[in-house]
């Protein structure tokens, strides 16, 4: 196994997780409704943009 830094190209999959995180680790606290409404494409956005950011700090360095 080998651990690297996420980048861009990673968002989708980290999108995934994410959502699914949610639903699993708080769906005795949030309602159903709202955990089946997460979707994937808006938190890859989030996590396309972070991870985007990043690069672009660790490059001014």
């Amino acid at each position: 196994m080998s651990i690297r830094e996420a980048n861009e190209k990673d968002a989708t999959e980290i999108a995934k997780i994410c959502v699914k995180a949610w639903q699993v680790g708080y769906k005795e606290f949030i309602p159903k409704e709202y955990l089946e409404s997460l979707l994937v494409e808006s938190k890859k956005t989030i996590w396309s943009e972070a991870l985007k950011k990043k690069a672009l700090e660790l490059r001014n360095l």
